[in-house]
């Protein structure tokens, strides 16, 4: 973060990594998003990151477990039309 110039709290930067995984890539492009918009400050805030950092990985392991097992989900899809 010396780099870029910003201040972040540990446990903002642990929000961040859960919101984007740990790709390096795409740390690095989040990290630079954000530090461009903790101007003039130079601190990323909670606030900030959760009203710019896309939430692809929360929606990815969202779909992933709805999608992994479509038995599963076509058994509780005929279970709640039975239970109706």
């Amino acid at each position: 973060m010396k780099e870029l110039k910003t201040e972040v709290e540990a446990d903002v930067l642990q929000r961040i990594v859960e919101l984007v995984g740990s790709d390096v890539r795409t740390l690095s492009n989040e990290l630079n998003k954000l530090s461009a918009a903790a101007l003039p400050s130079g601190k990323i805030t909670m606030s900030l990151v959760e009203a710019l950092v896309g939430r692809s990985r929360e929606l990815m392991n969202w779909t992933s477990r709805s999608d992994a097992r479509p038995e599963s989900a076509a058994r509780v899809a005929g279970a709640g039309a039975i239970a109706r």
